[in-house]
């Protein structure tokens, strides 16, 4: 089974449209699809036009996700075709298929252990189907192959500070290199799935082991500092947040390795990204199928990846598409 997620630069970034436009996309040409949710598939109102957002509607005959809390008011309107308990909400989900086209919220799974489990049910009864992730730039694990095969990015191109901090947070993460093989081949023979940080020596003999959010680490900052001035390779699995992104700052003979992407949530302008000296890579690469841009007008330009298709959410016939 193959897995697509949808992830935009910030909320009301326009990827409820992209997503939309997506399924559209496909429906005639690969029918066999199954839309789901990170938690309920976002708010009624945009936060920044203060207009009502854009509703996912699902085509005729197509499956499904939802918790079924969420199925009451449409009866008729669909047909259950299973069920699932995963960890993460007491109440069922469904797997189900619109009748008609219909506006349902979608509700799925929150975590990363539910979708696993989720995907290992659907692999089983549906392994022809692709899984559309309607998701959420905080759940950084979507960004893990378990998870995504691949990602859908929708970024917003606005002069807001707040924008402005996060188109360049998006830039920076998709221009991340993925790491040598060799250093590739000597990280996953070492951390475990609980492992949230490991700092190696230059010989790959392990200094420092956690499962204590990178960001939290005490320890782990005890340590990168310690070894500042020695070649050392610091893999993390948590978020690489501002003030420790500023901590490791000035680390010139430390190689860090990202788990993925997502991970690196430090906000930072184009001087401070090139000021940081360490090394940066990611364990996994990041796989991006395609970026959509929410650009009314000409407000700003972004040196995007060239081997990434882009289109304009605004300013393109997206129905025609070579996606």
């Amino acid at each position: 089974m193959k897995t697509i997620s949808f992830i935009g630069s910030s909320k009301n970034a326009g990827k409820t449209t992209s997503l939309q436009i997506y399924i559209h996309h496909l429906q005639h040409k690969h029918p066999h699809l199954i839309l789901t949710s990170i938690g309920i598939n976002g708010e009624h109102i945009d936060q920044f036009t203060h207009m009502e957002k854009p509703q996912i509607i699902i085509p005729e005959n197509t499956l499904f996700i939802t918790a079924s809390s969420q199925l009451t008011s449409h009866i008729g309107l669909y047909r259950i075709i299973d069920q699932y308990i995963l960890p993460d909400c007491s109440d069922p989900y469904i797997l189900a298929q619109a009748i008609t086209p219909t506006a349902f919220t979608i509700q799925g799974p929150n975590t990363k252990e539910s979708i696993i489990i989720l995907k290992k049910h659907l692999q089983k009864t549906h392994p022809q189907y692709t899984l559309l992730i309607d998701g959420s730039i905080d759940r950084c694990f979507l960004a893990d192959p378990k998870i995504s095969n691949q990602l859908m990015v929708t970024l917003k191109l606005h002069t807001t500070p707040h924008n402005c901090k996060q188109q360049q947070r998006f830039k920076h993460m998709m221009s991340i290199p993925s790491a040598p093989s060799a250093l590739q081949n000597m990280l996953t023979s070492n951390i475990t799935p609980n492992t949230k940080s490991m700092l190696l020596d230059d010989r790959g003999h392990i200094i420092y082991d956690s499962h204590i959010s990178p960001c939290m680490d005490k320890k782990l900052h005890q340590y990168c500092a310690i070894y500042a001035l020695k070649p050392c390779t610091l893999f993390i699995n948590g978020a690489l947040t501002m003030p420790l992104f500023q901590l490791l700052a000035n680390f010139s003979k430390l190689r860090i390795v990202l788990n993925y992407f997502t991970l690196l949530h430090a906000a930072v302008s184009e001087m401070e990204y090139a000021r940081f000296q360490p090394m940066l890579f990611t364990l996994h690469s990041s796989n991006i199928k395609c970026i959509f841009l929410n650009q009314s007008k000409t407000v700003t330009s972004m040196n995007l990846p060239a081997h990434i298709p882009t289109y304009n959410l605004f300013r393109e016939d997206l129905h025609d598409i070579s996606i």
